[in-house]
């Protein structure tokens, strides 16, 4: 059984095995303490006195085996090595001996997460799958308000740090994403006055429909309505505006990227 914690915005778990106390791989303590896994080692193979069973033990054969299938991951074992497990007392008993800031900050956290855990006070941590989908529903948020690329990206990715403490770029390896910047839009009245020489809206559309970017159809009122087509969709987004249908949800408008005009520039179609 697996619980987990957040340190520095990264998600550990905690071990929960059968007749052992509650704790951390010695791969886990090493990231946290920002030090080289053998290192966490030596100091306990340098200090036997200090570590104690509930404080540190090395993982059965047969345990090692069971948390790689609950984890799906390589633990060494089959090398020889079999990994070392921490509880709070051996984390904080490690942080005095390496004498490391970040270690010794690192453990008060380890110490106070512990024990919240202990008391039930800690809050139980979103699967994976849970904040993949938390974040697919932000993305969808975000492009309604006309966001795309990585700005959407960025405001999703907010959001689930504002409600989780989880920066799902850093753990997916990608802390650095910046925002390129946002393209004008037009509808299609501004777009053929400001960029397509001042043709109306109607010929603004049957311009677009001849470059396939998007395609005319009749709604239950038998309407003229358009929509974007697959090679039309990097060009446009649909976005809320601030009215309303009768039923309450927003009436959304079709708008346009500038660089929609190098599209028709380079279909000769102006």
């Amino acid at each position: 059984m697996l619980e987990k914690i957040i340190i520095e915005e990264t998600i550990y778990p905690i071990l929960q095995l059968p007749n052992r106390p509650k704790a951390l791989l010695d791969r886990h303590v090493a990231q946290i303490y920002q030090m080289p896994t053998k290192q966490i080692n030596q100091a306990v193979r340098r200090n036997p006195e200090k570590f104690p069973d509930d404080f540190c033990f090395l993982l059965t054969l047969e345990e090692a085996k069971s948390l790689s299938e609950v984890t799906n991951c390589d633990l060494d074992w089959n090398g020889g090595y079999l990994p070392r497990a921490f509880t709070w007392e051996g984390c904080n008993m490690l942080a005095t001996i390496l004498k490391s800031d970040v270690a010794i900050t690192r453990a008060i956290q380890i110490i106070r997460i512990f024990t919240a855990v202990e008391k039930g006070l800690a809050k139980p941590q979103p699967t994976l799958q849970f904040l993949q989908a938390e974040q697919k529903a932000a993305l969808e948020l975000a492009h309604g308000f006309g966001l795309q690329g990585n700005q959407a990206s960025l405001f999703a990715n907010q959001i689930i740090r504002d409600k989780y403490q989880i920066d799902l770029l850093t753990f997916g390896g990608f802390p650095a994403l910046t925002s390129e910047t946002q393209e004008p839009e037009y509808n299609a009245t501004t777009l053929g006055k400001d960029l397509l020489g001042g043709i109306s809206p109607q010929k603004v559309n049957k311009l677009l429909e001849r470059a396939g970017l998007i395609r005319s159809y009749r709604d239950n009122k038998d309407r003229l309505q358009w929509d974007l087509t697959d090679e039309g969709k990097p060009y446009g987004v649909w976005k809320d505006t601030a009215k309303k249908h009768g039923s309450g949800t927003p009436v959304k408008q079709l708008l346009y990227k500038k660089s929609i005009v190098d599209v028709l520039k380079e279909k000769k179609l102006i």
